[in-house]
C-alpha cells in the first residue's frame, strides 16, 4: 500500500492511539466501550506505524507533502487547459 499519512498526521495518530489504549484500560468495568476504544487505538497505531491509511486511499487523500504535490501535478498534466 502506498504511503499517504504524513508526519504530523502520524504523530497525531500515535498520541490518539496510545490515549485510546489507556482509556480502554481504565474502562475495565465497561467491556464493550473498552473493546471499542482498544480497537480504534490499535487501528490508529497501525496506520501511524505504516504511514498508510486504507480510508485515505479509498478517498484519494494524502497528508504526505510529496504525494500531495505529485497528485496535483498529475491532475494538471492529465487535464490541460483548453486553448482559447
Amino acid at each position: 500500500m502506498e504511503r499517504n499519512v504524513g508526519r504530523r498526521d502520524a504523530t497525531a495518530r500515535w498520541v490518539l492511539g496510545i490515549g485510546l489504549l489507556v482509556l480502554a484500560a481504565i474502562l475495565n468495568d465497561r467491556p464493550f466501550l473498552a473493546l471499542g476504544a482498544a480497537l480504534m487505538g490499535l487501528v490508529l497505531l497501525g496506520t501511524a506505524a505504516t504511514h498508510a491509511c486504507p480510508l485515505y486511499a479509498a478517498l484519494g487523500l494524502s497528508t504526505c507533502p510529496r504525494l500531495a504535490v505529485e497528485a496535483v501535478l498529475k491532475t494538471d498534466v492529465a487535464d490541460p487547459p483548453a486553448a482559447g
